[in-house]
């Protein structure tokens, strides 16, 4: 039986590295989300001002999220839930993923917008207008993190329409919405 040169060895080994290197980033990419415990997280309805209507679920076409959006008048109501499998893979996400740094082409003009909300039962969070018509907040989001679950709200206001939400409306219904995610997340954790 011949011996196998050290060469062929090194080269063996390196490619098997390789490939264990390409397939751990991509279960670490694919398999650090998961879409049972996003659809856990999803708000059963919206608490404050206005009367308003569901319009169903959607996973993407990846499995990484769920969204459920909410719609009254002329406006609508947006949430994306992603799940990872550990808190610090959410907040690696968190700072690579808010909404600013994935659609640049959309949010250019982004700043943080504060309307009021007063909350200390997320992680991480950050609230900025995506978008301005007219001098006013057309497109308004909280970016929040709550342990191994990242979400973001989203309201876009017809700036117009006499019954789009005031910031102090929207900031209730936002309250309301982050203290039913920490709850929602908590019994999801344990």
């Amino acid at each position: 039986m011949g011996r196998t040169k050290p060469k062929t060895i090194i080269a063996g080994l390196t490619a098997v590295v390789a490939v264990a290197v390409i397939l751990g980033a991509g279960a670490m990419r694919d398999g650090g989300h998961r879409h049972g415990q996003s659809q856990s997280v999803l708000l059963a309805s919206l608490r404050g001002p206005g009367n308003w209507g569901q319009a169903g679920v959607r996973t993407d076409r990846d499995g990484d999220s769920v969204r459920r959006v909410w719609t009254r008048a002329r406006d609508d109501f947006g949430e994306n839930v992603f799940g990872y499998d550990s808190a610090s893979a959410a907040e690696r996400d968190f700072r690579a993923s808010a909404p600013e740094k994935v659609t640049p082409d959309v949010y250019a003009d982004a700043r943080p917008y504060d309307i009021g909300v007063h909350s200390s039962a997320m992680d991480d969070v950050q609230y900025m207008c995506g978008e301005w018509k007219q001098g006013k907040c057309d497109t308004w989001w909280a970016w929040l993190r709550f342990s191994k679950v990242n979400v973001q709200l989203t309201y876009r206001r017809d700036i117009g329409d006499p019954q789009a939400l005031t910031d102090s409306q929207l900031a209730v219904i936002i309250t309301h919405a982050i203290e039913d995610l920490a709850t929602l997340t908590r019994s999801t954790s344990s």
